[in-house]
């Protein structure tokens, strides 16, 4: 799972559900003040693209959070950008202003395609495609789930293979997950005393397939092949990005697309 992190800038964090633990990704160069707030994972690359909410920008990064590329929002654009959703289908994101327009990017064209904007909305922030986009957080909220005191409810994830909701405390910098049909809420643990999370939560797939660059540099190199070779017949749900083809063994298959890919983007 990654998540947007305010105070200390560290760009986007990734939370390990099976440890509870928080560790930092990356993010772009710093343009003012970094805080990333509305995120989504790109379903065919798994690239995670987040709102650069204050230096008024969308970045891109690769799956291990290097810095691919900043967007700026486009021109004669108000407010500032908050909520990220990707389509399924990848091509299209779209990204609320924190007012009542979405405004929708290319991201196969590389450019700003169209404004909306929602009737009688003022302040649209989280963001979520179900076969067209409506808003999804509330904002803010006012819960006692961890006997902490009062939350801010603003990131919101669904994982449906889990019947699970994830959700994220803006103020606490807590997280939270809640059984779907149990009801029962959660808390799974906190950044840091006095952080803040950003708005944005989105779920990392287990695998997605990909041409051979395993560390997501680029480049299909040496590094990639010793990768792979490094945990040559491991199997298992997690294995990330070694397991080339996503049929959870990491094996001949997954070196012979390495190495057919052999210096692509180099």
């Amino acid at each position: 799972m990654w998540a947007g992190e305010r105070d200390l800038q560290c760009g986007v964090l990734r939370f390990n559900a099976q440890t509870d633990e928080f560790s930092v990704v990356g993010g772009c160069q710093l343009s003012g003040t970094r805080f990333y707030y509305g995120l989504d994972v790109h379903p065919q690359t798994g690239e995670i693209w987040a709102c650069d909410v204050l230096a008024n920008r969308i970045v891109r990064l690769s799956p291990t959070g290097s810095c691919l590329q900043a967007i700026p929002m486009p021109s004669g654009y108000t407010g500032v950008p908050t909520g990220l959703s990707i389509h399924s289908g990848g091509r299209y994101l779209h990204v609320t202003n924190q007012g009542d327009r979405i405004d929708a990017y290319d991201i196969q064209l590389g450019q700003w395609t169209a404004v909306t904007t929602v009737a009688n909305v003022s302040s649209l922030y989280g963001l979520q495609w179900i076969e067209e986009p409506f808003t999804f957080a509330p904002h803010p909220g006012n819960n006692n789930a961890d006997g902490g005191g009062s939350v801010s409810f603003f990131g919101i994830a669904i994982d449906p293979s889990l019947c699970m909701l994830w959700v994220s405390d803006y103020v606490r910098g807590d997280l939270f997950s809640v059984g779907l049909q149990s009801q029962q809420v959660f808390w799974r643990g906190s950044i840091d005393t006095g952080r803040k999370l950003g708005l944005g939560i989105a779920l990392q797939p287990k695998c997605i397939a990909h041409q051979g660059d395993v560390n997501a540099d680029n480049c299909v190199d040496d590094a990639d092949l010793l990768e792979v070779l490094f945990v040559f017949e491991q199997t298992g749900d997690d294995l990330g990005r070694v397991d080339v083809n996503c049929d959870r063994v990491v094996d001949d298959a997954d070196l012979l697309i390495v190495l057919f890919n052999f210096g692509g983007g180099c």
